[in-house]
């Protein structure tokens, strides 16, 4: 088939030739195009675990492949384990920084910041061209975190993805969270005294008039900690010292400026150790740097705004540092901050500075005032917002720094003793008793003040723990007691812990444990078990009535069981127990009687079962009265008699087919000696209405006896079985 031109025109040999070979290098050109590997990397830095707006390491995603002269075009995805807390302007997009880098040096790619979540950065439409050595290098750098949020210690992981690219490794660290400042005096009293103020308000003038002073210590806890300002940020590293319970005629001062122990002559008052005269220290400014703390003015209570007194720039040699500034107290109470004008950036750096106290001497009181030592602007705002301060820090208390500095064990530091039992075991009945024990909390090294506080940690339950004196604060030897109280308490084991801890001079947790005893389940005895009727030993019959005499019988729950049978409980009280023995004993001869009170079981009783055994509770005369000796009965009239133990119809229904129920009437024992003879029984079966009750009716046909008694037998072929003779009264 001939090839033609879009004209219809045949193509000539040398034209067809060219077409060719067109087709051919296109091919190859085709063939020779790989796509774009890229991989995650950045650099791993150590950050301020105190901080909320952390600059962590570069992010590099690192290309190779593709065709010379090819335009890349993606979206770029970072994401973060905390929040992104950059400084955002007023479209919403933070200062981060996305450049490209093709062998010529980084450029910035154009994209802004987009913020996709409180965590993850995006950046879309990326573009950027294929080199000649088929290498780029994306970096996204001035990425701030709320590193604060995270624990202290754990890598920092990013995570970086493209849409178009092919990213082999997505995941690299920026940073791991270290503490950035350590110190000591901090939370520490500050004795305030008479104390005069000398007649030239400087360092040297303190010094010289015998001025009251404690001194701060403030440590990095890594080379780069303490950060002078850069172009990002609103400031340099601050210090905020809250300054409480100054006495309301005291004057606070302290030094402008601080020298580090880099210094040509480091400040140093000599109450932190050190020898020589106490002195507000030299600076000379170096090319490395080295540790110069400059006052804050205008700040606010939070440490942000205002500006140093001087910067770096204001100091062209060697310079005596001496003046000071006065510390405003409103209520006793005061916030100084240092900003950090000048550091090394390798060097692990110490500063210390006195604070002056001037009190009049007329004044006999003793008062213990506090300093406690922060990272500061202090903030708790952890998102990226337009006017927040950069950088910003969460409050919190500083660790000490005398391992790294050598001096926990030195004598111008208090130490802590706490001299009592290890542990608190206490045993309490339910509702019951209270203990106390008693601690001393001693300072080891006299001359130096013991601030300690003594607070309570509960386990499970709470409130039966009290510590007297009350007050949650000491400042001198002192004498504790921990009072226990099981009061109220359900029986179980609780456990809590009186926590004594005095910072730097160490600390002492007493664990307790308490012990409430459920109450104690009387003894339960049984004394006897017998015919409800007769009160006497003898077997028991199914259906009808037994009593049980005993003692500790009663109780919120009580249960009377035959072989695991519940038998009905028709009375009880502490001593007696009445009942219905169950129906379902009918063909046993012998059971296992449980009385259970409140969850307390005897021991089974063996029990004796019969088929008939009666006793007589009572006899009513025809007219329904009781028969006794002022009531007797009539010749010739019927008697009523209430008894248990005859065989009932519901205990076994073939029983009365056998079995003959009899009323024998004899003589009293110690009557005249008359012979007994039968009644005429008229009936005989379960009293109507009364539980575990058998009636029997009888005609007194030949009543000669005198004072005569009345029996009720049962009798079967193989059992007769009588009750004990019951007396009545007869005309």
């Amino acid at each position: 088939m001939a090839l033609l031109t879009r004209n219809g025109k045949r193509l000539t040999g040398l034209n067809l030739s060219f077409f060719l070979g067109f087709i051919f290098i296109f091919a190859n050109t085709l063939s020779a195009q790989t796509p774009l590997l890229c991989s995650t990397s950045a650099t791993n830095q150590d950050v301020r675990s105190e901080g909320l707006t952390e600059p962590v390491g570069s992010i590099l995603l690192n290309c190779t492949g593709g065709t010379p002269g090819q335009t890349v075009s993606t979206n770029l995805t970072a994401t973060f384990p905390t929040a992104v807390t950059n400084r955002v302007n007023s479209a919403g997009n933070p200062d981060t920084l996305l450049t490209v880098d093709n062998g010529s040096g980084p450029l910035p790619t154009g994209s802004p910041a987009v913020l996709l979540s409180s965590n993850t950065l995006a950046f879309n439409g990326v573009t950027a061209t294929v080199p000649a050595t088929r290498a780029l290098v994306f970096r996204l750098t001035n990425v701030r975190l709320a590193v604060n949020l995270l624990p202290a210690g754990s890598p920092v992981t990013a995570y970086f993805s493209s849409t178009s690219l092919s990213v082999t490794s997505s995941t690299a660290v920026v940073a791991t969270p270290r503490a950035a400042l350590l110190s000591n005096g901090a939370n520490t009293g500050i004795t305030c005294a008479g104390s005069p103020l000398p007649a030239t308000f400087d360092v040297p003038g303190f010094f010289a008039a015998g001025t009251r002073f404690s001194s701060l210590r403030v440590t990095e806890g890594f080379g780069n900690a303490f950060i002078p300002k850069d172009a990002s940020s609103d400031s340099g590293t601050r210090i905020v010292v809250n300054y409480s319970n100054f006495p309301t005629s005291a004057r606070v001062f302290l030094p402008d400026f601080v020298a580090g122990n880099s210094a040509t002559q480091p400040t140093a008052a000599g109450d932190l150790g050190g020898t020589g005269t106490p002195t507000g220290g030299v600076y000379t400014p170096t090319n490395g740097g080295t540790l110069l703390l400059a006052r804050v003015i205008g700040h606010d209570a939070n440490g942000a705004g205002g500006a140093p007194i001087a910067t770096k720039a204001a100091f062209t040699g060697q310079t005596a540092l001496k003046s000071v500034t006065e510390v405003a107290l409103t209520g006793g109470a005061g916030v100084a901050v240092y900003e950090v004008i000048d550091a090394s950036d390798s060097t692990q750096e110490i500063a210390q500075f006195p604070t002056f106290i001037g009190l009049s001497t007329t004044s006999n009181a003793v008062t213990i005032a506090n300093a406690a030592l922060t990272l500061g602007p202090v903030s708790i705002v952890a998102t990226a917002t337009p006017t927040d301060p950069v950088p910003r820090f969460r409050r919190t208390a500083p660790a000490s720094d005398c391992q790294f500095v050598g001096d926990c064990n030195a004598n111008y530091f208090p130490l802590l003793s706490v001299f009592g039992p290890a542990a608190i075991n206490f045993r309490s009945p339910l509702n019951g008793l209270q203990d106390t024990e008693f601690f001393q909390i001693i300072n080891q090294n006299p001359g130096t003040l013991l601030s300690y506080s003594v607070s309570v940690s509960y386990q499970n339950g709470s409130g039966f723990v009290f510590i007297s004196p009350s007050e949650t604060q000491g400042n001198t030897n002192a004498s504790l007691r921990v009072i226990l109280n099981a009061s109220g308490l359900t029986p179980g084991v609780y456990q809590a812990q009186v926590i004594i801890s005095a910072g730097s001079a160490g600390s002492r947790t007493i664990p307790i444990t308490v012990t409430v005893d459920p109450p104690v389940a009387p003894a339960i005895s049984i004394s006897s078990v017998t015919n409800a009727a007769t009160l006497a030993a003898g077997p028991l019959v199914a259906g009808s009535l037994g009593t049980i005499k005993g003692v500790n019988l009663a109780g919120t729950n009580v249960a009377v069981t035959f072989d695991g049978i519940v038998a009905p409980i028709l009375f009880k009280s502490a001593t007696q127990i009445n009942f219905q023995v169950p129906s379902a004993l009918a063909a046993k001869t012998t059971s296992q009687l449980v009385v259970t009170v409140d969850g307390v079981a005897t021991k089974p009783q063996a029990v004796t079962l019969a088929a008939a055994a009666p006793g007589i509770f009572g006899v009513l005369n025809q007219d329904g009265t009781v028969n006794a000796s002022g009531n007797p009965a009539a010749p010739g009239s019927i008697l009523q008699i209430f008894a248990t133990g005859l065989p009932t119809a519901g205990s076994l229904p073939h029983y009365f087919a056998t079995t003959q129920v009899e009323a024998i009437v004899s003589p009293s024992p110690g009557g005249p000696l008359t012979p007994s003879f039968p009644a005429s029984v008229l009936y005989a079966g379960d009293a109507p209405g009364l539980v575990g009750v058998q009636q029997v009716n009888v005609a007194l046909t030949n009543p000669t006896a005198v004072n005569p008694q009345i029996s009720i037998c049962s009798t079967n072929l193989v059992l007769r079985a009588c009750s004990p003779p019951f007396p009545i009264t007869v005309r």
